[in-house]
């Protein structure tokens, strides 16, 4: 039969009149030798919060990341989010809870590669550094702002990339064959054009803006 696992939420909050709608996500797993067929649901146990499904089928022996979209609560903070999973026959499969602070951030960097604590260790062959940015601004808003995420440090001329903003997480990639040791900062800026292009070069205005560390260290 199916034996379902499930791990690493992650949640995004966009302000809604009053509220805050609420995107998740969860890796869900099926350990089990018999395909899942059914729902995943999502509730916040807090005042006045509205859940949220999506479909979910899985193979045996196969992992996904399952996305709802579309739940509320009426303000942030550290609730309990319930998630259940049932089967097309309306069988309970799963029942897990986490404990989660749900946060409206304007930006929010994720670093993806290297993916331990945000830090290159000597062992490591890294090229790039790859990540996202989840914006939580309402996306009718950041759509077509510019999204530059940059690396710096003492030890290392700068590096940037940029990207049309076009959707709520935007991926990025920056070089990092030949990084020397040392701290780095990641910073990621939503930019606004202003005017037109004079000589080739763009004006903007700051929106939002994060930033996070990043180490490569010694052997």
């Amino acid at each position: 039969r199916y034996n379902l696992y499930a791990e690493s939420p992650r949640f995004r909050l966009e302000p809604v009149e009053g509220s805050y709608v609420v995107s998740a996500s969860l890796q869900v797993e099926n350990r089990g030798d018999t395909p899942f067929d059914g729902t995943l649901e999502m509730q916040v146990l807090a005042a006045k919060a509205k859940g949220a499904s999506a479909p979910l089928r899985l193979a045996p022996r196969s992992s996904a990341r399952v996305a709802l979209a579309g739940a509320t609560v009426l303000e942030h903070g550290k609730w309990p989010v319930l998630f259940r999973a049932r089967s097309s026959k309306g069988f309970a499969a799963l029942a897990i809870r986490f404990d989660e602070w749900l946060t409206y951030t304007p930006l929010t960097i994720r670093i993806t590669r290297p993916s331990y604590r945000n830090a290159i260790y000597a062992t490591q062959r890294i090229d790039m550094v790859r990540g996202e940015v989840s914006i939580g601004l309402p996306l009718e808003k950041a759509r077509g702002l510019a999204l530059r995420v940059s690396l710096s440090s003492r030890v290392h001329e700068p590096l940037s990339t940029e990207a049309k903003v076009a959707s709520a997480t935007v991926p990025f990639e920056l070089p990092a064959f030949a990084l020397p040791v040392g701290r780095y900062t990641v910073r990621a800026e939503l930019l606004r054009p202003v005017g037109k292009p004079a000589r080739g070069k763009q004006s903007y205005q700051l929106v939002a803006e994060a930033e996070t560390i990043l180490r490569k260290l010694a052997p």
